[in-house]
């Protein structure tokens, strides 16, 4: 069974803002929460866990292309 993080947890872990949070959920890029009972709402372990995985994957991924770009313009040599 996966963990439910609440808000405050969410906050921590991601660094994250509560607007910032609300407002990547509305454009599709965090993930949403889940109904924990009424009025109260969470955000599965797993998702936040995977969601901080591919931020770092997208760093390593603009790097490359930097350097791609770079090395096709000449910038550097191999």
């Amino acid at each position: 069974m996966d963990t439910l993080l609440r808000l405050p947890k969410v906050i921590e872990i991601t660094g994250l803002g509560r607007s910032t949070i609300y407002r990547l959920m509305g454009s599709g890029e965090f993930p949403h929460q889940v109904a924990i009972s009424r009025g109260a709402v969470g955000w599965r372990k797993s998702d936040i866990e995977a969601w901080i995985e591919s931020r770092k994957l997208a760093v390593e991924a603009r790097a490359v292309r930097g350097l791609a770009k770079k090395i096709l313009t000449g910038e550097v040599e191999v």
